[in-house]
């Protein structure tokens, strides 16, 4: 039984290993002025535009999960993912406008690192 008014020195140890994500953009979609920016073919109301792209989990020890946040006229399938290391997915970001416009936005995707995928 651990007395508990007796002081343990206990050693703590750690690594810190950064997310390792590359997304690709095929070449005919991609934005001449700024090559992390994705453009689209034009369409009309009621037709739509995609686009598949490819996320690459390059890291060798950790699992990584990605988000893309909603926002208007764009989707993508799927929205949500857990790779794991080495692991790829297509990603088809599709442009559908519901009213005439020029759209342009920037979606972020969240990217994070969890110890197990469900």
């Amino acid at each position: 039984m651990l007395d508990i008014s007796e002081s343990h020195e206990v050693g703590l140890t750690g690594v810190a290993l950064p997310i390792d994500v590359e997304l690709l953009i095929p070449p005919l979609h991609r934005d001449p002025h700024d090559p992390n920016s994705v453009t689209f073919a034009d369409c009309g109301v009621g037709s739509s535009s995609k686009v598949t792209l490819k996320l690459t989990n390059r890291s060798t020890e950790l699992p990584a999960t990605f988000q893309f946040r909603r926002i208007a006229h764009f989707s993508c399938q799927p929205a949500r993912k857990c790779l794991q290391p080495g692991q790829s997915v297509d990603i088809l970001v599709n442009f559908a406008p519901r009213q005439m416009g020029q759209w342009s936005t920037n979606n972020t995707a969240t990217l994070c690192n969890i110890m197990y995928c469900v």
